[in-house]
């Protein structure tokens, strides 16, 4: 089923706003400025695109991510 026939994805948002100058990420989702500003206008596949690179963060950070 093509992605654009499912409704939008959530944001990855956890209630954790807090932007890290360093890092340039959001601590709560390690979202960028961008990440955060664009994801309102994305489709479901740019979402999909985000939530793989904010995976592929969290395994480099040796975070446990729940498939």
């Amino acid at each position: 089923m093509p992605y654009s026939n499912l409704p939008p994805l959530p944001s990855p948002c956890k209630g954790i706003c807090c932007f890290d100058a360093d890092k340039q990420f959001c601590i709560g989702c390690l979202r960028t400025l961008e990440q955060i500003r664009d994801w309102p206008d994305l489709d479901n596949t740019g979402r999909l695109a985000i939530l793989g690179e904010l995976k592929t963060k969290r395994d480099q950070m040796g975070e446990r991510v729940d498939a």
